[in-house]
């Protein structure tokens, strides 16, 4: 059987890395106003109903991507420390050009 050890809180990782690695996480909190945004993918009347049940799941599994990518990423600081530190900086751009894009007017 596989055993399954989280990396991402191991006291192996620097502290500056698990700090900026929990950028990351950042996003989550926001997850209660994607959920509740996803309800209404039902309200067309002309939509699929498979196809909108199966965006609804894929939308509110945001989180476990989330999760998922900071594991991945302190997987792959241990072995590429540069890359490491690169995965959050490209969270932060893309969570700054989503808002921005909400934004403007």
């Amino acid at each position: 059987m596989i055993k399954f050890k989280p990396v991402a809180f191991s006291n192996e990782l620097s502290k500056v890395f698990r700090v900026i690695n929990t950028i990351i996480l950042v996003p989550i909190p926001f997850w209660i106003f994607v959920f509740y945004s996803s309800i209404f993918l039902f309200d067309s009347p002309m939509s699929d109903k498979n196809e909108m049940l199966a965006l609804f799941i894929a939308v509110n599994l945001y989180p476990l991507y989330l999760l998922f990518l900071f594991e991945i990423n302190a997987r792959i600081y241990k072995r590429f420390h540069y890359l490491g530190y690169v995965i959050p900086f490209i969270m932060f751009v893309i969570i700054g050009y989503i808002v921005f894009w909400f934004t403007k007017i």
